[in-house]
């Protein structure tokens, strides 16, 4: 009897959960591609502004750290969207 009660359980947690991901879903691929769009606009104006250095060292090194970071994004970006959901 116990684990009739225990397993119901399980499946109300389940469903609740269920229920719970699937409302919640796009409101965090919302959040997700706003982050990403604000990411995008500081590499940017980070490239932009690499240049305005008076050592050119300095700039070219920044350009490059703004680049290993924008391509280690869209990387992690699709490795997530590419994992398997199971």
């Amino acid at each position: 009897m116990d684990a009739l009660f225990r397993s119901l359980r399980e499946r109300a947690r389940a469903r609740k959960f269920l229920l719970l991901s699937v409302w919640l879903w796009p409101w965090l691929l919302a959040l997700f591609g706003a982050c990403s769009a604000l990411y995008l606009v500081w590499c940017v104006l980070a490239w932009r502004c690499a240049g305005n250095v008076d050592h050119r060292m300095w700039g070219s090194l920044g350009r490059v750290s703004v680049g290993i970071a924008f391509g280690s994004f869209v990387t992690e970006c699709l490795l997530i969207l590419a994992a398997p959901l199971s």
